[in-house]
Formats: structure tokens, sequence, C-alpha cells
């Protein structure tokens, strides 16, 4: 059996992540970026079961063996092909080197003809075997959460790969698409928190990039909206609206996602106005900060502050310094999308990581 060196001691933070919101973002990617790959090829009932290790190493492998040839002109068709051909060949891969145990995922005989490519899966194994290969993934994970929320095309997938699967949070700028960033988090919220609250972060960015327009901010860059999401995922007052609309939708809103498939929702209550401008006045307050946070490399308009008064219900407060510091480092994606606020909070007071120890090797 090959031995695969994790670089462990750097996965330490990748343990206090959302195992199924790890998941969640590989499937969305999938999505998100080949609209027909939402038929069920992906079987999210095997992907559900694997580990953030795995998951992440299949999309770096389906992204590293799709063709940089790609353009918008190239029909759908030929696009699913290529990456079917990846994603299958991918999974044929980790099996080889790993367990079907640990990489479940059963690929009929017709798919396996005509998908999973015996050259490709073979160079798919000596990527993972190199110690030059997908260093994102091996060393730094957390950064790999940004790449999941930018569009694949050509010039992006160039961009990762020249940089050997290091994005920063600078590249970040052009690369992602701020209303896949605010679905993904609506997403964590509906399938995890309440399903009361789909539809309502896509409203709740409208009025907030509207509001920010009105006094002359601009709103295109998606690190703002993931630096705002972090700042307001750490506020105490979030945690209470949230508590709020948890009690108001009855007991069975907590969803665990359950072993095997995604879970049932019922019906449950659309939230209530007040409830919704409550969390539009918050985010905007997280909006607003994170753009004098962010900004603070450049000049912020002498009248900044003053606009933003007229703008708010309460006065702009600024984050302390350990909730700031995230937001100058590309893992303010991964808090972002992968973990949810009474897990941040958790494990900012009690947390005590559990792993390997340095250059200790799994197979």
């Amino acid at each position: 059996m090959s031995m695969v060196d994790y670089y462990s001691h750097r996965w330490i933070e990748m343990e206090r992540m959302n195992v199924a919101l790890v998941v969640q973002s590989v499937v969305e990617w999938l999505k998100e970026n080949f609209s027909a790959a939402n038929s069920d090829f992906v079987d999210i009932n095997y992907l559900i079961q694997w580990q953030p290790r795995e998951i992440l190493l299949l999309y770096a492998l389906t992204l590293e063996t799709l063709p940089v040839t790609q353009s918008e002109a190239l029909k759908e068709n030929i696009l699913i092909g290529h990456l079917k051909e990846s994603y299958f060949s991918a999974i044929t891969a980790l099996q080889g080197l790993f367990t079907k145990q640990r990489c479940p995922y059963t690929i009929g005989g017709s798919r396996k003809k005509t998908y999973v490519s015996a050259p490709l899966v073979q160079l798919m194994k000596t990527y993972i075997l190199e110690e030059d290969t997908f260093r994102a993934w091996k060393i730094h994970p957390m950064s790999m959460a940004g790449q999941l929320v930018m569009a694949i095309r050509p010039s992006t997938i160039e961009i990762i790969r020249s940089q050997r699967g290091q994005v920063t949070l600078e590249m970040t700028q052009n690369m992602v698409d701020v209303g896949r960033l605010v679905e993904m988090v609506e997403h964590k919220y509906a399938a995890l928190f309440s399903p009361a609250m789909k539809g309502v972060w896509i409203e709740a960015a409208q009025e907030i990039k509207k509001d920010a327009m009105a006094i002359g901010l601009k709103t295109k860059n998606p690190n703002l909206w993931a630096i705002s999401i972090w700042y307001l995922e750490n506020s105490q007052r979030f945690h209470k609206l949230m508590h709020q609309i948890e009690l108001g939708s009855g007991s069975q809103t907590k969803v665990k996602m359950p072993k095997h498939g995604l879970p049932a929702f019922a019906e449950k209550p659309k939230l209530e106005q007040k409830q919704i401008a409550l969390l539009i006045d918050e985010w905007k307050h997280s909006f607003f900060a994170a753009y004098a946070t962010y900004q603070r490399g450049s000049m912020l308009a002498d009248n900044f502050y003053e606009k933003v008064k007229l703008a708010m219900i309460t006065p702009l407060q600024i984050p302390p310094p350990r909730i700031t510091d995230m937001s100058k480092r590309i893992e303010v994606y991964a808090y972002v999308l992968w973990t949810m606020p009474d897990e941040i909070g958790y494990v900012r007071a009690n947390y005590t990581p559990q792993y390997l120890k340095d250059c200790e090797n799994e197979v």
C-alpha cells in the first residue's frame, strides 16, 4: 500500500470544520460550474460519507485533469464529458490507493467503461504520491475554500495551476463570484440550521448592496462579503437572532446530516419581516465594518463614518483583533463556508484538536 504524506500538522484547523459543509461545497462546485452536473452522476449518498481530506483531494484531482482549453463556446455535452471522466477516474484512483470503505462509491459497469480512463487513473495516482503536487491540498487545505466559490474558466484554471494551488486573498478579487458566495452561505444555513433561511440571505445581500451603493461604496469585491459574513457570525446580536429563529421554528429546526443521504425537511414557516430586517441590519453593520478594516491599506473617504451613521440604526463598531486578524487571510473563506456560528464560539473557547504527529503518514 502506497503511503501518502498529509503534512498532518497543517490539518489541525481542518479538524475544526464541519464535514458535511466541506462535502456540500464540493458538490455545489460541481453543480454550479457545470449546469448539467446536477444529474445523478454526483451521488451525494456516497460522498456524504467521505472525510474532508478525501473530498478535497477528489476536488483537486478533478480540477487538475480538466482541459485548460475549455471555453464558453464549448458545447455543454462535451464539457460534461470532460467532467465525468475526471470525476469518475479520480474516484477510481482514490479507491486504488486507499480503500472503498474510506472512499465509498460504486461506479456502474457502463459508466466505468465510458468514463474511467486507465491512463488518467494512473496519472492521478502519480499526482497524489508526488511530493510537490497539490501543495494547497497537502499544506494549506483551508485555502481551498476560496477555490470552491470560483467560476471554473480557462483563466482561473491557469491561475490556480500556475500558483501551485496557493490561492491568496488578493487573487480571489477577480475570480470569486459574490452571488455564488452568498448562495453557498444560504445553503449552509438552510441545510444545517433552518430551512426557513432559504431565500433570506440573497434578499438581505441585495438590500445591503443597495444601501452601500447609496453612500458611494463599491460592492463587487467578494472579499468584502466574505469578511462581512465572518464578522456577522461572530456578532453576539446575530447569535441572539439565530437563537430566536431556532426557538420559533420548533424543536426539529436543528438538522444534522444523516449518515446516508441528505436530510428531509418538513415545511417550516417563513421568517417574519422583523427577523429579516434584523438580519439585514446586523449584516449591514458587519459589511460597513468589513469595509473599514479591509480598506485600511488605502484611504477611506473623510466622511465615511458620517455617511455610515446615516445608513444604520446602531453605531458602527469594529470587531476586536481576534476577529479582524482572520480577515487578512484566505482562510476566512473556510470559516465562512465550513463552520457554523455555534461551532466558531465553541472552537474559540474550548477546542483541543486531535491530530497526527508531525510527518506521520496515513494510508
